[in-house]
């Protein structure tokens, strides 16, 4: 048979059936006796019965079947069993009755001992459990109805055809269960009434909600056109479809539909990708099986739009026992395969917000290859999670959110340290996380371990354009080259992490920027050489260049064992504008080589850093903890110390007292610093102001103990200027370590990291 698509199909039933011999006998009692009758048979246009034929004239019609059975009601209310002879269009009917006097008879299909007439009544029913062989409908479902007084019937149909389409590839499906959502009857037992020119369902006795559509050996229904008969009416549908695993996938209709007697009613075509995970939702409109709002399901979704009004008990959507998205109470929402990955697509209107939930043992990099962009982020809870994963653009994913993923942690490393619960752990094969293009829309990774990553270059984190490390705690990776903690390209940011205990065969162990890294503490770090950071301007061929900086950071024990700069150094390619240190507090970091323990700035300009307890294993005389090495002449604007405490740092051989603190070698200016007497040291400069050489440990808080805030004797952080560092706000903030406000009441700025007020 050909299959038909038309969502409407009219199903019409008409018999003709003539008396070609009709035979009386009298018993001795006088009463009349059954006699064989034999009828001829045939359909109407386009009239149903049977057995489907979908060819017809673009309808569907239903053809006779032989050994069909039909209840025929005689003179004396007898139910007489006729049977059809032939299959087609036209058939003999055979049976006994006792005569009517006037020639009226009412007939049913299918015959059932239980069918019954009282006057101009007959009462029948419609089978809920429908067993099909193949295709098309389970015998008996059809059920049809006529009357005659000439003996000629015209059948009608009584029943709603459900059609449904089993495609070829899909193979376990075990069977279709239509239920009614409003508790309407689908099948059981009704009546007839022949009250008008056609018979119709009178009323419903014993009725049930709901039909199941089956083989009878229990196995899968193959490929094909299938039609489960329902009483007609106004129904609202739930469809589960259940698998030969027994695993099921339940979809509903958005409101009540109309199924009218002898018409067909589509319901699509089973997908192949029917059978999810299962999925906990509740009704939040309609009562379901007796009860109200928040009747609980779980079943599969299959894929489809839902539009009805939803109340999932706990304010998200699942996937089996895990929430799987933050939603409003009521919504509707899309239910997709994505590359074997189930997903609610939630309307933007319905959302409170839009959260692919990752728990322990959930498969971070599915969650990221399943959200939709511009969509979707994902929350990850606690747990370790082992793998390389690739960043996704404008798909944002926190973690360490709490079991319920009501809150999560605000992460402050300059205040403190731990309590990150999502760890991501690249198990020493690869980089843990890494951004494999550009983006155009900022993408954020936020709340989140990063360590053991183990690569090339860039370990724990490679960042390039618009990509975002947020509140990260960036430990424990190792690279044979640079950037062993993260490597950030042009118009990357890195703020709020903790960056601690990697190690780098070449420059930075802790990391290497080309745009920003602001609030962090990077400690504890190892590289051949820039211990530390390593921030250099620079970009793409082509590529405009933004200034690159760090700002508000502490930068603290970490090593260079085989080059310059322990804790941070600057540097810039040809023509490219100088990068920024600002307020930084540079502490405890040692180096090998003779410049810059501390600092060491190629290229670039130092603004409001404290330099504290920096140490370099160099014996040469001007071994440092700042330094300003070279310049490019064919900058305007000459790199510059500016505003900074320089104190405490020491060399190999040399007092601390007498090594020197800062150092200039360039066209560059040293501007209103602090260092102890002679610390500070220029080959060539203009503006060598060297006011404020008197630093003492007295000036800090408590420097024995490690606490480098400005007590309130420390002259040494008056008097700076804000020479060149006015056009800079909109770039830098104005704030101190602490975050209190940069400038003073009178508009003036002091000299290192920590606010002194005067």
């Amino acid at each position: 048979m050909r299959t038909r698509y038309a969502f409407l199909a009219v199903l019409a039933l008409g018999a003709s059936v003539a008396c070609e011999k009709a035979e009386t006998r009298v018993s001795e009692t006088g009463l009349q006796e059954a006699v064989n009758f034999t009828f001829n048979g045939s359909l109407g246009a386009f009239e149903t019965k049977t057995a489907i034929d979908e060819a017809a004239d673009g309808h569907a019609s239903v053809l006779w079947k032989a050994t069909d059975q039909v209840s025929v009601f005689d003179a004396e209310g007898n139910n007489c069993l006729f049977e059809a002879t032939a299959a087609g269009a036209t058939t003999t009917l055979r049976g006994t009755l006792v005569p009517s006097s006037d020639g009226t008879y009412y007939a049913v299909y299918p015959y059932a001992e239980g069918n019954t007439v009282s006057g101009t009544t007959v009462t029948t029913t419609l089978p809920s459990e429908q067993t099909v062989a193949a295709p098309g409908f389970a015998d008996g479902v059809v059920v049809s109805a006529a009357t005659a007084s000439d003996r000629s019937f015209s059948f009608s149909n009584l029943a709603s055809l459900v059609r449904f389409t089993v495609p070829s590839s899909v193979t376990a499906l075990r069977s279709v269960r239509l239920e009614s959502m409003g508790g309407t009857a689908l099948a059981g037992t009704f009546t007839v009434s022949f009250a008008g020119t056609t018979p119709t369902v009178a009323s419903t006795s014993g009725g049930t909600d709901a039909v199941t559509v089956a083989k009878g050996d229990g196995t899968a229904l193959e490929a094909g056109n299938y039609y489960a008969a329902v009483l007609p009416g106004s129904h609202q549908l739930k469809v589960t479809l259940t698998d030969l695993d027994g695993r099921t996938a339940v979809r509903q209709m958005d409101a009540p539909q109309s199924f009218v007697s002898s018409h067909i009613r589509s319901i699509g075509t089973v997908k192949d990708d029917t059978f999810y995970q299962d999925v906990e939702f509740v009704l939040g409109s309609a009562a379901v099986d007796g009860e109200t709002a928040k009747t609980v399901y779980t079943g599969g979704l299959p894929a489809g739009t839902y539009a009805v009004s939803m109340l999932f008990p706990d304010g998200y959507a699942h996937r089996g026992d895990k929430a799987i998205y933050a939603i409003s109470p009521d919504f509707s929402f899309t239910v997709e395969d994505r590359d074997g990955i189930q997903t609610i697509a939630v309307a933007k209107e319905d959302l409170t917000a839009r959260h692919l939930l990752v728990r322990s043992g959930d498969n971070l990099q599915d969650a990221l290859d399943a959200a939709e962009a511009g969509l979707d982020d994902i929350y990850v809870g606690a747990g370790t999670f082992t793998g390389n994963f690739t960043m996704k653009e404008d798909i944002d994913v926190t973690g360490s959110w709490n079991d319920d993923f009501t809150s999560t942690v605000t992460y402050e490393p300059l205040k403190s340290t731990g309590g990150l619960t999502t760890i991501l752990d690249g198990n020493a094969a690869g980089r843990v996380v890494n951004q494999a293009a550009d983006f155009e829309q900022v993408t954020t990774w936020k709340n989140v371990v990063i360590r053991n990553g183990s690569t090339d270059t860039g370990a724990g984190a490679y960042l390039r354009k618009n990509g975002v490390l947020d509140g990260c705690e960036v430990a424990e990776n190792t690279s044979t080259g640079d950037g062993a903690g993260f490597i950030g390209l042009n118009f990357s940011t890195v703020t709020r992490c903790y960056i601690h205990g990697n190690v780098a065969g070449g420059s930075g162990g802790g990391g290497i920027t080309r745009y920003v890294v602001s609030y962090s503490v990077v400690d504890g770090n190892q590289a051949k050489g820039s211990g530390g950071l390593y921030v250099y301007a620079g970009g793409y061929s082509g590529e405009s260049v933004e200034r690159p900086r760090i700002f508000n950071c502490k930068i603290t024990n970490n090593k260079a064992v085989n080059d310059n700069g322990g804790g941070v150094r600057a540097n810039r390619g040809s023509n490219n504008p100088l990068p920024i240190l600002y307020n930084l507090l540079v502490a405890g970091n040692t180096a090998t080589g003779w410049a810059g323990s501390g600092i060491l700035v190629n290229a670039g300009c130092v603004y409001n850093c404290t330099v504290i307890v920096n140490y370099t294993s160099a014996t040469q005389e001007n071994a440092n903890a700042i330094c300003n090495q070279t310049n490019y002449s064919t900058d305007t604007e000459k790199g510059r110390i500016q505003n900074c405490i320089s104190y405490g740092n020491w060399t190999a051989g040399k007092a601390a007292d007498t090594a020197t603190q800062i150092y200039m070698n360039s066209t560059g200016g040293l501007r209103n610093n602090s260092t102890s007497a002679n610390g500070m040291w220029a080959a060539k400069s203009a503006y060598q102001y060297v006011t404020g050489k008197d630093v003492t440990e007295q000036f800090f808080t408590d420097f024995a103990g490690g606490d480098y805030t400005l007590s309130a004797a420390a002259t040494c952080g008056a008097n700076g200027t804000l020479n060149g560092l006015s056009g800079l706000w909109s770039i830098l903030p104005k704030t101190d370590l602490d975050g209190n406000n940069r400038l003073n009441a009178d508009g003036t700025i002091g000299r290192g990291c920590y606010l002194f007020q005067h």
